[in-house]
């Protein structure tokens, strides 16, 4: 299997349109339109994947924001550390999961691995996301979790922190735990 490395020096943005794994340290990542990569991964940069892009494993990144557009998809997980996940009209067949992100499920979405909002990281003692024990850092305020109209979550919805969970009516969502939803009836969810 051969992969694709960008290096930080070279691009600002990397722009891609065939199907190998795409990775960076530093910059973004946009998945042209109607492109093909096997997955997408970023340290420290955006995930963009315009209109009918199709990724077969992961995306992630650890520092940066995820937009799906509509009609794109991600067959794995998709997941970061700090940023939004913004997911239109779009398919993860994964877990979506962050630590400090808000999180955005557009209108007509599906996700079928569910939702994981992790516990906050800390300076300490940290065994997995069971057992943490130290000063806690990061992003202190409860990130937003919202799952617009017409759109489905299947899979349990996970939250190991207080989160502000916003939930179409017209919306169907799994199991949902750590976390009471508020639901809405308007296209756009209350602030």
């Amino acid at each position: 299997m051969r992969f694709a490395f960008i290096s930080w020096i070279a691009l600002s943005v990397v722009s891609v349109a065939y199907g190998e794994p795409i990775e960076t340290i530093t910059r973004d990542i946009s998945l042209t339109s109607t492109a093909r990569s096997e997955s997408l991964h970023s340290l420290i940069g955006a995930i963009t994947l315009q209109r009918g892009a199709r990724v077969a494993g992961t995306v992630e990144t650890g520092n940066g924001e995820v937009v799906l557009e509509p009609g794109s998809e991600v067959a794995g997980k998709l997941s970061n550390t700090t940023g939004t996940i913004r997911i239109d009209a779009a398919r993860v067949g994964g877990l979506v999961s962050t630590t400090y992100g808000d999180i955005y499920i557009g209108a007509d979405s599906r996700l079928e691995g569910g939702i994981l909002v992790h516990k906050r990281n800390v300076i300490g003692l940290s065994l997995g996301d069971d057992l943490k024990l130290g000063i806690p850092v990061g992003r202190s305020t409860a990130p937003r979790v919202v799952i617009g109209p017409r759109a489905t979550v299947a899979g349990v919805l996970r939250f190991k922190r207080e989160v502000k969970l916003l939930v179409s009516e017209s919306a169907t969502i799994g199991p949902v735990v750590g976390a009471t939803p508020v639901l809405f009836a308007t296209e756009q969810p209350p602030n």
